[in-house]
């Protein structure tokens, strides 16, 4: 699957659900972005830098969505059933133990 970012300086993931060492399923998100494009536009001295990366996702939550602006607000327990258009998907890696890290959302 491929997302565009279109907030922001241009960034593209590439994602991939796999196993990890231990077989739990978990979201890679190799990504591509371009620093500074739109200020490098103006200021000719200012120069863009490309930065490649690696994000792992461990945590995938359902969230719901809270009208035509997309903004995300609370989770959507597992026994919830609904249509797949009618929610956002977050993926959250793990920082320092247990903690959750930064979010993807989409």
């Amino acid at each position: 699957m491929k997302a565009l970012n279109l907030q922001g300086d241009p960034t593209t993931y590439n994602l991939f659900v796999e196993p990890d060492r231990d077989q739990r399923w978990r979201v890679v998100a190799e990504y591509e972005s371009e620093c500074c494009w739109f200020y490098s536009m103006e200021e000719p001295k200012r120069k863009r830098k490309r930065e490649k990366g690696v994000v792992i996702y461990r945590v995938v939550e359902r969230v719901q969505t809270s009208g035509s602006d997309q903004a995300t607000s609370s989770l959507i327990s597992e026994g919830d059933r609904r249509e797949a258009d009618s929610y956002f998907l977050r993926l959250r890696g793990i920082v320092e133990g247990n903690k959750l890290g930064g979010a993807l959302t989409f």
